[in-house]
């Protein structure tokens, strides 16, 4: 059986469906613009001063096999090949 409202009330929940809509897309072009922002301070590159530690790999069981300006490969005695994080 339907039910009826009378127009006022109608109305007034189609209003407040607006502003709900509106001020979730304002919410939601806010935290586009933060996070653009976040990307755009973000440096493009990062720099570690790292240096190979010939002695403390040896104590930890690692080599050093090669190192570019981004990552540092190093190999344990007993596994494959792995990236170190700098």
């Amino acid at each position: 059986m339907p039910v009826f409202v009378p127009a006022a009330e109608l109305d007034k929940a189609k209003q407040e469906a607006v502003a709900a809509k509106a001020a979730q897309t304002a919410e939601v072009k806010a935290e586009e613009s933060k996070a653009e922002t976040y990307r755009s301070q973000y440096p493009g590159s990062l720099h570690f001063d790292y240096s190979w530690d010939q002695k403390k790999g040896k104590q930890l069981g690692l080599q050093q096999i090669g190192m570019t300006t981004s990552s540092l490969t190093c190999a344990a005695s007993s596994r494959r090949p792995r990236r170190c994080t700098n």
